[in-house]
């Protein structure tokens, strides 16, 4: 069974526990699918170290596996304007409102307080601010902010549905969207299981 082999061996290897304080957040409507959803306002230097960093401090990439896009790099135009944000006394403090914030699906959220607990979270949208903000890190302040979609989902349907839908509101090309399918997933997993240097023979 190769779909429950590579399933096991994900969450061995690449699931990872995280907690979030939020400044303030609303629960979205529940299905049978999705148990708990909620849109939170975090910190954004909160964001970066609970969620993103590794115990090395170095950029947690594997949340990104269920994301259709890649970062595009520091100097494409959207996000140098995010940097620029960041850099601009006057709007930083809007970022929540300028920014059109992150979506995370885990298969368990639990809040406490104004805590979010997450456990094998995945940033199904919003790949381009996490970077920037990962990048940026040195120069977030404390009234910059962030909105964050947190959703508990399990079924791989429902997760494409969601990845597909939050996608579709900004420009992605239709082959884009050959990332959520299960082989390519499959393939892409293969190759990441071995080191860099073995990947360049």
């Amino acid at each position: 069974d190769a779909d429950a082999l590579l399933r096991l061996w994900l969450e061995c290897t690449q699931t990872i526990k995280a907690s979030i304080d939020t400044v303030g957040s609303i629960p979205l409507a529940r299905s049978e699918k999705i148990p708990e959803s909620y849109l939170a306002l975090v910190g954004a230097r909160a964001f970066v170290n609970n969620l993103l960093l590794n115990e090395e401090g170095e950029l947690r990439v594997w949340v990104f596996n269920e994301n259709v896009r890649a970062f595009l790099g520091e100097d494409s135009q959207v996000n140098s304007e995010i940097q620029g944000t960041i850099k601009n006394p006057d709007s930083r403090a809007r970022f929540a409102l300028l920014n059109n914030g992150v979506t995370i699906v885990s298969p368990d959220i639990r809040v406490q307080g104004p805590t979010i607990n997450l456990n094998g979270f995945q940033v199904v949208n919003g790949c381009q601010t996490s970077n920037v903000l990962f990048s940026s890190r040195d120069l977030l302040t404390d009234d910059i902010t962030i909105a964050v979609k947190f959703i508990e989902a399990e079924d791989p349907d429902v997760v494409a549905e969601i990845v597909r839908a939050t996608n579709k509101q900004t420009r992605v090309e239709d082959s884009q969207f050959l990332a959520l399918e299960p082989l390519v997933k499959r393939i892409e997993e293969f190759f990441k299981a071995y080191s860099k240097e073995e990947q360049q023979v």
